[in-house]
């Protein structure tokens, strides 16, 4: 009757995951359950119709302060990528939300008294804390030219790159163990 829970090609699921995520019960039923955040993961970097709502739950998750820890390790490396998205569908700056939900929190952890599990979502964060700062720099006119900007960003690129190809792939297996 909800399909995607039982079959996993089913958008049905990813419907529901949404729906549970608008809801604090909801949201700390999900946050527990790893394969469902790696799940939501994988699809937000999926170009198929429910990458939205993979997304949109995501971010609900990582607004919430009791559930923000338990995906912020995995959501970061997956979601780190899309900053730079401009829409998806209807929905105008994307990438803006997403920066502005990872990096709530992030004084706490560049400045000290906060560390995340994963050494990989917090140098992810510094890449994105970094990227932002460079369009802002670039906004208020400190490059000289586009082309300025541009060098730098490849910069950034360039080391973002090198430091994903160092780090292992996360593998989820797709079989159900029942």
């Amino acid at each position: 009757m909800w399909g995607g829970l039982g079959n996993r090609t089913s958008p049905g699921g990813i419907g529901l995951i949404r729906s549970l995520c608008n809801t604090k019960t909801g949201r700390e039923s999900i946050a527990n359950v790893e394969q469902v955040i790696l799940s939501l993961c994988k699809t937000s970097r999926s170009s198929d119709d429910w990458q939205y709502m993979a997304i949109d739950s995501l971010l609900l998750l990582l607004k919430d302060t009791d559930t923000r820890y338990k995906v912020i390790d995995v959501a970061a490396l997956f979601l780190a990528d899309l900053v730079e998205l401009r829409s998806l569908n209807e929905r105008t700056k994307i990438g803006e939300a997403i920066t502005q939900t990872l990096l709530q929190d992030y004084h706490k952890i560049k400045y000290g008294g906060l560390s995340l599990k994963s050494q990989s979502a917090e140098e992810a964060l510094k890449e994105i804390w970094e990227l932002k700062n460079v369009r802002h720099i670039y906004t208020k006119g400190v490059f000289n030219t586009t082309s300025d900007l541009l060098v730098k960003v490849a910069e950034k690129r360039s080391r973002a790159l090198e430091w994903k190809a160092k780090q292992p792939h996360i593998v989820v297996s797709t079989s159900n163990s029942s």
